[in-house]
């Protein structure tokens, strides 16, 4: 063969060698790399979820290092090929730590547990438990990176000694504190030897409540104890001390008065309430008397000028006058009529037996009897005694005055008169003022022939029976 047909016949075959690799590779390469080399190693996905053992009423146990992490007594079980998926039912008597001090309790109709992770979760007739508190619920879950038990949905059990009911609870297991939905929780607690019974109610359908030790945080609350009833925009309750301190739009409820202000702190163990900032009491007349939640109409501070220029016209009958003077004038209708009484600051005392209250920051006190009938009081502090059944009006910067609807207008250094029922008696020291007169009660100056001093006419009611000098003087004093 000459030199130029073997090398034509060389340079042909390299041509067909190179052009049978490029058509082996541009039709085996997608396929190659399409292709796993190792897919007869790895585990089938499919299979991944299908039981590799089962078991059956056995004691699970889960170890880190030394450390038992979670166990329970179980009817039946499936663990996943992967050995990472645990399937249990019927579980009872299950724990699960946290650390090795921290822990809850749980028991499900069926408990998921994934290795990787050590979530745990659990369904149907679920219940969980600590040292505080044994709840039940449709589920829970634990995420144990985060610590926290979440238990969704309507919860029922006990907390803390009492019954709780509520939407949704946040349980983090390492601080024990708690976060739950709108709440409804009562229970009895222990103060001074005595039990008493706290009823909560988380009325914000959006709020939570917070839970820290014998700390609880309320957002808008109803709470009772069925001596008071207590409204509050916040509210935190001390359990171990028994102290509820509530601020906004505060609503107070008791058997003997009502009350309205910006803040409370209620003392149990004391039975005493100290309410601060534009504080309305309505004092409830003798008959009706009971714990109940009603409207406390608003009273806004006012100075005595303005009240007297609004005063009404007096009745152009005359019996009918006298019987408005007697009405204003005596104290025997003291507890017929509610009593409003405002200040910056009351401190009230609620126990049965021993009911008081002190009112400070220019209380001032009005008594309506009727659409155009009143009667007011303005002092430096003023007392009321349940027992005793006296409110006592007391001027320290300045002197008490008192006004009513028919002209009377006195000042005093102190006022004290009797609230029980169907007594007239009043006390006063220093009195000045005026006192609306009609001119029958005078004496006919007219008369010439000889007669006794004519005798004063009587004041009575609001402001007393005069034993000294004339309304105008300053005598001794009103008894």
């Amino acid at each position: 063969m000459s030199r130029s047909l073997r090398g034509l016949w060389v340079y042909g075959s390299v041509g067909l060698l190179a052009a049978g690799i490029t058509g082996l590779a541009w039709w085996g390469l997608p396929r190659l790399f399409a292709t796993d080399p190792l897919a007869r190693f790895r585990p089938d996905p499919s299979q991944a979820e299908q039981p590799g053992i089962e078991v059956t009423n056995f004691e699970w146990k889960v170890y880190d290092k030394d450390r038992i992490v979670a166990q329970a007594r179980v009817e039946r079980a499936t663990v996943g090929r992967d050995r990472e998926r645990v399937e249990m039912f019927a579980v009872t008597d299950g724990r699960y730590w946290a650390s090795r001090d921290e822990s809850f309790g749980f028991q499900a109709a069926r408990a998921v547990y994934l290795e990787n992770t050590r979530a745990l979760t659990g369904e149907g007739g679920a219940r969980v438990w600590t040292t505080d508190m044994a709840l039940g619920a449709e589920s829970f879950s634990y995420d144990a990176r985060s610590e926290t038990l979440t238990v969704p949905g309507l919860v029922r059990g006990k907390l803390q000694g009492g019954d709780i009911k509520t939407e949704g609870l946040l349980y983090r297991v390492r601080d024990r504190s708690i976060e739950v939905g709108p709440l409804a929780w009562q229970g009895m607690v222990d103060q001074d030897g005595e039990r008493r019974r706290w009823r909560f109610e988380a009325l914000d359908p959006k709020g939570r409540t917070s839970i820290r030790g014998n700390v609880t945080t309320f957002g808008k609350v109803r709470a009772t104890d069925g001596e008071v009833i207590v409204k509050a925009d916040s509210a935190v309750y001390d359990r171990e001390k028994d102290v509820l301190t509530a601020k906004g739009n505060i609503r107070y409820f008791s058997e003997d008065a009502n009350l309205t202000c910006d803040d409370v702190v209620v003392y149990r163990a004391e039975r005493r309430a100290v309410l601060t900032g534009r504080v309305v009491m309505l004092m409830k007349p003798k008959e009706g008397r009971k714990l109940e939640e009603v409207e406390i109409p608003a009273l806004e501070p006012v100075v005595p000028e303005e009240i007297k220029k609004g005063r009404p016209a007096p009745p152009p009958d005359d019996s009918a006058r006298r019987e408005q003077e007697e009405r204003l004038r005596t104290g025997r209708n003291l507890r017929d009529y509610p009593l409003r009484i405002t200040s910056s600051r009351v401190e009230y005392w609620y126990a049965r037996g021993a009911t008081r209250a002190v009112a400070t920051g220019s209380p001032q006190a009005r008594q309506d009897l009727g659409p155009a009938e009143w009667r007011m009081v303005w002092a430096d502090r003023g007392v009321w005694d349940g027992e005793a059944e006296t409110l006592r009006m007391e001027g320290q910067g300045s002197r008490v005055r008192m006004l009513n609807s028919i002209g009377d207008d006195l000042t005093a250094a102190w006022v004290q008169v009797s609230t029980r029922e169907g007594e007239d008696v009043m006390d006063a020291e220093d009195v000045k003022g005026e006192i609306q007169i009609r001119d029958d009660e005078l004496p006919d100056r007219r008369r010439s022939e000889p007669t006794d001093p004519p005798a004063r006419p009587p004041i009575s009611g609001p402001i007393g029976r005069s034993s000294g000098q004339s309304a105008g003087g300053t005598g001794p004093g009103l008894n």
